[in-house]
Order: structure tokens, then C-alpha cells, then sequence
């Protein structure tokens, strides 16, 4: 039998969210049954929140119990990484591999890196080195992750490379994009000082090129050349963007992405990059992010090393080359919303498995 772990998440603003519950529906369409956990209420202040914490953690307890008795030889667990409760899913896993379980992961952030934080730290070492390194299969977000890992040891599993997340939503033939090009710059997520910093010194802002921002914790002012749509949620989104480029940039600097959300998008698929392509929308991403790799492969956007380069590079876009960005963009924008990356991934773990078995 195929399981795989249910949070119960719901549909929020928030673009994690909208990632794990995406995957759910294609594992739901792919056999696997949920094992569903309890949905804790939000907690509205801080003893609320370590009662939460508390309760959350013998929920855990006694849920991963449940599984390791239910599931049995010759089952296959499917993860998303990373999940409340490590050092107990660890334990858990460790006695479902003894008893003959598969187990697949997906991989969808690793904080210890993101975040620049002590990996032998017990609690980070265990959530992204240990917990993933005793998985049969590892769902990366790209190659450049996978020998991130790989160089941090972690060589006991089998790793499938992604490519780029789905974004699964029924677009209606009305809502195809136009081929013109916009000086639009569509910007979506997480807009703090701290994850993009580069939205509150706007000196690299070109005359005529006009912001676009979409989600939470903007507290910067609206301008001319600024505009700030609000928060959404995931499956409304793609119908509130403005036509024009995606942007894909943390940091604080203009002049490529820096700071630790910088240096993650090395070996990071952000998350928005597949709403903006979803939507039909090319993409403008920092040369040295992982998805640079993905965007020139697919003919899909522009690489660049500096947000001022933006204004010349699409003055100097012909019309044949934009065409050809579009159709390609439309090409892969289909796979997207289908679901099509993380079905050819499962569909790859699935392989690596079955190989395992037959020796």
C-alpha cells in the first residue's frame, strides 16, 4: 500500500501551503492514502501558543505511533520535509525502514541552510541531515541542492531532481497572455526588509519600468512607479497578476542576491517562480540562483546580474525572441498547472524503488 502524511493544512495565503496541498492532490491521484493528523486552532497568545506547542507534541507522538503500527513491509510512506516534531518523525522513520517500509520525501525548504544556522546543532542536524539521509528517496528542489546535500554527507539515499514545483489552477482560454512586451515587474510573496530588501532602495528603478507587489508584510510607500496590490490567497493569485516579467530576487542588494535568503536561492526553486509561469508569464531571475539553470534550459525569461540591467535587456528584446520566450513559456506554464514536474518525479521515485526491490 501507498501512504503518505496528511497536515491537514487547508488552503491559507500562504505559499507553502498552497505547495504540500498540490501535492496532496496528485498523490491522492496517484493512490496514495492520507493518513491524516489533527489540525491544531491557532493560538492567540504566548501561553495559548506553549500549550499548543505541548499538545501538538503528544499529538505527534501518539500519531507517528499509529503509523509505525499500521504501516507494514513492502508499504511505501510519502514526507514533505520539513515537518513539525523532527526528532520524533526520525525515531519513527528509522523503525518503519527496520520494518520494511519505502519511505519518499520531498524536500520543500531546509531552514538550517535558508536561514545560515549551526547544521551540528541537534535539532537542525537532525531535521535536514539525519531525517532526509535515513529516506530511500530524496525529491530535490534541483541538482544544486542535491550536491549541497550530498557534500553534507548524506549519501545513504537516492535523490530525484524536481526541476521547479507545480502550481496547479484551471486557467480558462479567456486568460491566455498576450505576446506584447511590458515593462511590468511582477513581484509576489514575502515583500519584508528582510527578505527583500531590495524593494526599499528603489535607485536601480528604471524610468517607465512599474513595480507590481503582491503579499504580505510590505510596509514600504506607494509611488507612481510602485504599486501594491495586497495579500491573496494561492489559488485566487494567478488571476490578480498584472501582465509583464516575474521577478525572482531576494536580499537586501540590487546588484545580485545577497544576505543569507540571497545565497539560498543557489540551490532554492522559490515557490513564486511557478505562480509567474503558471499565469504565462516570463521570468527575470538572478544569474547565479539555481532556477537560472531551469529559465535558460526552457527559454522561459531573462538571467541577469544586476536589477538595473533590467531596462536594457528588454529594450533590446526583438520581436522573434520574445515570441519564441512566449511560446516556451506556454509550454511549460501547461506542466505547471497539470502537475506534470512532481509526477515525473514521483514517477522516477517510484522507479528507484521498485529497482531496490527486485535485487
Amino acid at each position: 500500500m501507498k501512504y503518505f502524511v496528511s497536515h491537514n493544512l487547508g488552503r491559507n495565503k500562504g505559499a507553502s501551503s498552497k505547495a504540500r496541498c498540490d501535492i496532496e492532490e496528485i498523490l491522492i491521484k496517484e493512490g496514495f492514502l492520507a493518513l491524516t493528523k489533527c489540525k491544531l486552532s491557532d493560538a492567540s497568545n504566548s501561553f495559548e501558543m506553549q500549550f499548543f506547542k505541548l499538545y501538538g507534541y503528544i499529538l505527534d507522538f501518539v500519531y507517528w505511533d499509529r503509523v509505525c503500527r499500521q504501516l507494514s513491509k513492502g508499504d511505501i510512506l510519502f514526507i514533505q520535509h520539513p515537518m513539525p516534531s523532527s526528532e520524533i518523525v526520525y525515531h519513527s522513520v528509522k523503525k518503519l525502514k527496520a520494518k520494511g517500509v519505502y519511505v519518499v520525501m520531498i524536500i520543500h525548504d531546509l531552514y538550517t541552510i535558508r536561514e545560515n544556522k549551526d547544521i551540528s546543532k541537534r535539532h537542525c542536524y537532525v531535521r535536514d541531515f539525519l531525517l532526509p539521509n535515513e529516506c530511500d528517496v530524496v525529491i530535490s528542489h534541483n541538482v544544486h541542492m542535491t550536491n549541497k546535500l550530498k557534500s553534507l554527507g548524506m549519501d545513504q539515499c537516492r535523490f530525484v531532481d524536481l526541476g521547479i514545483f507545480d502550481y496547479i489552477w484551471q486557467k480558462n482560454a479567456s486568460d491566455e497572455t498576450n505576446i506584447e512586451l511590458s515593462e511590468n515587474i511582477i513581484i509576489a510573496g514575502n515583500l519584508s526588509r528582510q527578505k527583500s530588501g531590495y524593494l526599499y532602495d528603489t535607485s536601480w528603478l528604471s524610468d517607465n519600468i512599474t513595480i507590481e507587489l503582491y503579499g504580505a508584510n510590505w510596509d514600504g510607500e506607494a509611488s507612481e512607479q510602485i504599486h501594491y496590490h495586497g495579500n491573496f490567497n494561492p489559488d485566487d493569485l494567478p488571476e490578480k497578476l498584472e501582465k509583464g516579467f516575474g521577478l525572482v530576487w531576494d536580499g537586501y542588494s540590487s546588484t545580485g542576491c545577497k544576505g543569507s535568503y540571497g545565497d539560498y536561492l543557489k540551490i532554492n526553486n522559490p515557490h513564486k517562480a511557478s505562480l509567474y509561469l503558471s499565469v504565462g508569464l516570463p521570468v527575470i531571475v538572478w544569474r547565479e540562483s539555481a532556477m537560472a539553470d531551469f529559465v535558460a534550459e526552457n527559454g522561459i525569461g531573462l538571467c541577469i546580474d544586476d536589477l538595473e540591467d533590467i531596462k536594457t535587456i528588454l529594450e533590446s528584446l526583438t520581436e522573434s525572441e520574445l515570441q519564441n520566450i512566449y511560446e516556451n513559456v506556454a509550454r511549460v506554464s501547461a506542466k505547471i498547472r497539470s502537475g506534470m514536474f512532481f509526477e515525473e518525479a514521483l514517477s522516477e521515485a517510484m522507479r528507484i524503488l521498485c529497482d531496490e526491490t527486485d535485487r
